[in-house]
């Protein structure tokens, strides 16, 4: 469905992707990993559609896409209602169809019927999230592009947001490309992880995940992230000190 050949990007004379080529089917979540400046969100720029890349073919044959960004962009002048509805007012849905999917999906989401009503500077980080994410999923998207959107949230709230996103992907079989610098939340969402190496960016690994995403506790977690942090192209590409007799996966 969604098909990179070579992709290359640069700014300028600054070169932050090369000879990238992936691959995303229906259904699949895969999440690229890596340092700082390795490119992650230019490669979620190029796909969207936001950037025209430098050199390279990406062949996007998923017909609806959402982004949710590392900050909720929220419309500040907008009601919460009124930014869960946002994309549906742009596809031309009427008022009385799209207020009633903001407001299935607020519900879904933990969000109140006063909470409808705030604006995005009454709300915590974490309900700002919740808005953006509903924002995207009103679309019903079937590709969903996430960069790094739970990255500002503690550790509660971060596992609370993973159940409702494996909730929404399951019922809609959307595909989801995400960045992350959290290896764990990778191993959690994830049925694939790609590593990036550092400017410019490039893979240098790829890990496979056959454990279906309901088997995944927090122990399989640490141990599969402790084991991924030990491969030494993983090492490498993060800047982390080479280990002694590293374990392979």
């Amino acid at each position: 469905m969604l098909h990179i050949e070579h992709l290359t990007h640069r700014f300028a004379f600054t070169e932050v992707l090369t000879d990238l080529s992936l691959s995303l089917s229906a259904g699949e979540t895969l999440a690229i990993v890596g340092a700082s400046g390795c490119g992650k969100s230019t490669l979620l720029n190029c796909v969207s559609g936001l950037i025209e890349p430098y050199e390279g073919k990406i062949d996007n044959r998923f017909k609806r896409m959402a982004y949710v960004f590392q900050q909720p962009r929220l419309l500040p002048w907008q009601s919460v209602i009124d930014n869960l509805s946002f994309g549906l007012k742009a596809q031309g849905i009427d008022r009385q169809e799209r207020y009633a999917t903001a407001i299935a999906l607020a519900d879904r989401l933990g969000l109140t019927q006063e909470d409808l009503k705030k604006y995005p500077h009454e709300l915590s980080g974490g309900m700002q999230s919740r808005v953006a994410l509903g924002r995207a999923w009103a679309l019903r998207p079937d590709l969903l592009l996430l960069d790094e959107p739970f990255s500002a949230l503690d550790i509660g709230l971060k596992q609370e947001l993973y159940v409702y996103l494996r909730q929404l992907i399951n019922e809609q079989s959307s595909s989801v490309l995400m960045i992350t610098h959290d290896v764990m939340e990778a191993m959690q969402l994830a049925d694939r992880i790609l590593v990036l190496s550092a400017k410019p960016g490039r893979i240098m690994w790829e890990h496979r995940i056959s454990i279906p995403h309901q088997q995944r506790d927090e122990l399989w977690v640490y141990q599969q992230t402790a084991s991924f942090l030990q491969q030494p192209l993983v090492r490498a590409s993060f800047g982390l000190p080479m280990q002694q007799g590293a374990a392979l996966l």
